[in-house]
């Protein structure tokens, strides 16, 4: 018996674009319909809500990526890759008979227009400053607690920066520069205390020990009580307290620190951004300086030696110093 030709899958016009400025968001909504109906793509159709999610993520610290690289092309690209998702979740909420993607922008402009008063509604306002005492207010209102409507998922430097610009809108606030940094020294002050509470009581500020070296824990066997090492139980709880204590005052830390780049006007994500962009251009100078004078590296098996950590922090200066020099020619 011949075998009986395979049935091939019915083709889906493409969706083309219409007339009129919003012709291109008509026809990615047509083509997101498209790809969830009955003969449309099966990875588009087994989505849904929950399972999107990593994907939003994504594509939303993608446009960040490309506002900071200031590429005009990339950041376009990235903002359709950011609307494809919005309009991804609408479809699947008109599937289910909740609601379309017209009534998401319709509410969104309504939220706006009832948030902006002074344009829309005879109100007035001095300044931005202003606008946002005005809001505060009106969302206060609505509110039980100042921390209210505050996403726990937010990375924690923004939902940190977050908590504090609430609290501070409520009143709790520094009175000037000299308390915030005072708090900061306190801070450093507190985890250092707790980091010399480390498990074996060794200093971790002591000077005899190597820089980048962590400090030595005990080494023991197995005991019939199930402690890692071979230490009383009321020995491994104190360990457990200090490790407790320890990322307590590191987080006390980084707090302060939110709080001072706040009252400095600075974001502090986007400084840590910046300053973790130009160590990893730094390091990377620093391997192809390895690579050109043929150094060691530790980690390496193949090598004969490796590098020191003098070594390392010589190269360190020298890559500083390099990118210092071509940052000033490309200004000038």
């Amino acid at each position: 018996m011949s075998e009986s030709p395979k049935e091939e899958a019915p083709v889906i016009p493409a969706p083309k674009p219409g007339s009129g400025k919003l012709a291109g968001v008509q026809q990615l909504l047509d083509v997101v319909a498209a790809l969830r109906s009955e003969h449309g793509c099966p990875w588009d159709r087994e989505q849904n809500h929950r399972s999107l999610i990593p994907h939003l993520i994504e594509e939303s610290y993608e446009l960040v990526e490309a506002i900071e690289s200031g590429n005009e092309a990339d950041i376009r690209e990235e903002m359709g890759d950011v609307l494809l998702q919005v309009i991804f979740h609408a479809q699947l909420a008109r599937e289910e008979g909740r609601f379309e993607f017209d009534a998401v922008a319709g509410a969104q402009a309504e939220k706006l227009i009832e948030r902006h008063p002074h344009v829309f509604a005879g109100e007035s306002a001095r300044d931005a400053e202003d606008v946002l005492h005005r809001w505060h207010h009106r969302k206060m209102k609505q509110r039980n607690s100042a921390m209210d409507g505050i996403p726990k998922t937010l990375p924690a430097l923004s939902w940190a920066l977050k908590v504090g610009s609430r609290a501070a809108k409520s009143g709790f606030e520094w009175r000037d520069t000299k308390e915030i940094l005072d708090k900061v020294v306190e801070e450093v002050a507190e985890i250092r205390e707790a980091a010399e509470k480390n498990l074996t009581g060794e200093s971790l500020f002591n000077p005899d020990r190597k820089l980048g070296t962590a400090a030595k824990k005990p080494v023991g066997k197995p005991n019939k009580g199930n402690n890692p090492v071979d230490l009383p139980s009321e020995a491994v709880g104190a360990q457990m307290n200090d490790s407790h204590d320890l990322e307590g005052e590191f987080g006390d830390l980084l707090f302060a620190l939110v709080q001072m780049g706040r009252w400095m006007g600075l974001d502090p994500e986007h400084a840590l951004r910046r300053t973790v962009a130009k160590f990893i251009t730094r390091f990377q100078w620093m391997e192809e300086a390895i690579k050109r004078e043929k150094l060691s590296v530790s980690g390496k098996p193949e090598e004969d030696g490796e590098i020191t950590i003098e070594q390392w922090w010589s190269l360190w200066k020298r890559a500083k110093e390099s990118l210092r020099k071509l940052e000033g020619q490309e200004q000038a």
